[in-house]
């Protein structure tokens, strides 16, 4: 806010707390009110190993920065950089303050903010004057990285690049969405940003940063609208950065970058329209809903795009929102079921992934079928060999329950379900007054009679039951994944394929609870009998009709049964896979096109 000490209501869009410049800490999805503060003016920590060349203003430890320009040669546009050499940007006309911490020239500035936790903010405003140059920082360091660094995939994934002498500059020059690393067997360096840049690691140790661009060149009109560019970049330090194969964010690097790219967001109260509505709810069919009771879907398909199209058709025949959040993981890049979601994003507000590890990209390879896997291998409780399709979908429901939770951490309850499920009149409404009545004795809540081929419940008017879990569709509280994943060892390596079979023992080793809610009159049916990878038999004739209650019933749960493991899932090999997917500290999804959150 510019009008400093104004009074101003802070959001933080986190679940975990953020702390605002004036000290002020604003817990996860909550409000604070503040007096508006300048949060870009220079600090310096107690302790700070900065140290700056005097005559410069440049910091020279315990890394060095440099201002730096390149010059654009014939053919260089607004889409085409064409380098011709580089140089140190001018720094005759410099103003130095906070002994460093603020240096400003006519055509550049930056601020060092220090942060309590040992990274640090360069705020940079830039305004080349000068036709046919690039503007970059670049930060040396004395990382040995061999001419190795990483970028980021829209923020999730992550891209290894290799410096190659041979190929020219333009070759190795790469987009950065947010993040940027370079690392040796004993440190890694890391740069954040809060918008999309572009990045190189041209000498061994160093990164760049293009921060502005100014060409005048024929063909596209160059870029010549310059104005003054603001770009806030992070950079950290880290020394203990694990023994991960891959590269790997930690998750202090995970949190700066969440906080840097989800701030705290300040709004001003105009009396001329009320007050802020620090309720921030939102209307569905004539029912109000906080923003945090949003339930994200997330359906797991595979190749049947008859059934999906099927479920679509109900969903938009319900009061579900066109802007609830949905996430379809399809277990690998099958084209048809690729282009029919692709499809509907124009409707739908969709985040499209692809499993990352499915059998459908990799058949004769794990984690598909790999005949070496069975030399040697004595079978899983029934003595079976590892075989072609057993293992996928418990794979595949790993990999995308957490890339969920970390794609909407926003989430209290998050609904799972599959491709071949149509769904009620009031699944939306259903499953948010659900959601109220959760509790940590439950493991969630589904949306029909859990027991097997149950009909709905008759009784006086709607209302809430209680049962067991057993399968399909099913809405889990965060509570319950964490303690989850607090025992993901007993869910890696119990010998069963099914996912849902493999929670059930869970369940009975008191990892989880067991019991879930259900409406009495159900708002999901099955339209094939078989799970994803299964073929098209027992289509349900069941009538879906409307359900509205918020009262929960105290019935008596009865015939908690055992159940063997039904095999499938007993090689070392899996158990690992499994165990890897679940504790990457990285962000998992492998491709996105589209998502609001």
């Amino acid at each position: 806010c510019r009008e400093l000490e104004k009074e101003v209501v802070l959001f933080n869009p986190l679940r975990t707390a953020q702390k605002y410049c004036d000290g002020t800490v604003v817990e996860g999805r909550k409000t604070a009110r503040v007096k508006a503060a300048n949060c870009d003016i220079p600090v310096k920590q107690p302790g700070s190993a900065l140290k700056f060349d005097p005559k410069t203003g440049m910091v020279v430890s315990p890394f060095i920065e440099r201002w730096m320009v390149w010059d654009v040669v014939q053919g260089g546009s607004a889409r085409v950089f064409a380098p011709g050499k580089e140089f140190s940007a001018p720094l005759s006309t410099i103003i130095i303050e906070e002994g460093g911490y603020f240096v400003k020239t006519p055509l550049w500035s930056r601020t060092i903010v220090e942060r309590e936790d040992g990274a640090m903010d360069f705020i940079f405003e830039t305004n080349l004057s000068t036709a046919n140059q690039e503007g970059f920082v670049r930060f040396e360091t004395d990382v040995d990285n061999d001419g190795v660094f990483y970028t980021d995939l829209n923020g999730f994934n992550f891209d290894r690049h290799k410096y190659r002498p041979t190929l020219p500059i333009q070759a190795q020059v790469f987009p950065m969405p947010t993040h940027a690393s370079i690392e040796d067997n004993t440190k890694r360096f890391t740069v954040l940003s809060e918008h999309a840049q572009g990045t190189a690691s041209l000498k061994k140790g160093a990164i760049d940063i293009w921060l502005d661009r100014r060409l005048q060149q024929n063909g596209d009109g160059g870029v010549m609208d310059n104005v003054f560019t603001r770009t806030r970049l992070r950079v950290l330090t880290e020394t203990d950065v694990g023994d991960s194969k891959e590269f790997t964010p930690t998750q202090w690097c995970d949190q700066l970058w969440e906080e840097l790219n989800h701030p705290l967001e300040a709004f001003v109260e105009d009396q001329a329209f009320g007050e802020v509505d620090h309720n921030l709810d939102t209307e569905i069919n004539d029912e109000k809903y906080h923003v945090t009771d949003i339930i994200p879907f997330v359906i797991l398909a595979f190749n049947r795009v008859d059934y999906l199209k099927r479920s679509i058709a109900s969903l938009q025949n319900s009061d579900f929102p066109l802007s609830n959040p949905i996430l379809v993981s399809i277990d690998g890049h099958v084209p048809e079921m690729t282009e029919y979601v692709r499809s509907l994003q124009n409707e739908f507000n969709i985040t499209l992934v692809h499993h990352p590890f499915s059998c459908y990209d990799h058949p004769d390879h794990f984690p598909g079928y790999d005949a070496s896997l069975n030399i040697g291998y004595k079978g899983d409780t029934y003595h079976n060999k590892r075989s072609r399709g057993t293992t996928c979908l418990k794979h595949h429901w790993m990999w995308a329950t957490k890339t969920s939770w970390e794609v909407y951490p926003f989430a209290k309850t998050i609904f799972f379900t599959e491709e071949d499920y149509e769904y009620g009149p009031t699944v939306y409404s259903t499953l948010v007054s659900g959601q109220g009545l959760l509790t940590d004795k439950h493991f969630g809540m589904v949306l029909e009679n859990p027991t097997t081929n149950a009909k709905d419940v008759k009784t006086k008017g709607d209302l809430w039951l209680h049962g067991l879990f057993r399968s399909g569709p099913v809405a889990i509280h965060r509570n319950t994944w964490t303690k989850l994943h607090g025992s993901i060892d007993l869910f890696c390596k119990y010998d069963d394929y099914n996912w849902d079979f493999t929670v059930m023992h869970l369940q009975r080793q008191n990892v989880v609870p067991d019991t879930v809610i259900y409406p009495s009159s159900r708002q999901t049916k099955h339209i094939g009998l078989r799970g994803l990878h299964g073929g098209n038999k027992n289509v349900s004739r069941v009538k879906l009709i409307p359900f509205k209650s918020k009262t929960l019933s105290t019935n008596t749960i009865l015939n908690r049964k055992k159940f063997p493991p039904y095999g499938g899932w007993g090689h070392p090999k899996d158990h690992e896979h499994c165990l890897y997917v679940a504790k990457y500290k990285g962000k998992l999804v492998k491709e996105i096109y589209s998502t609001t959150l």
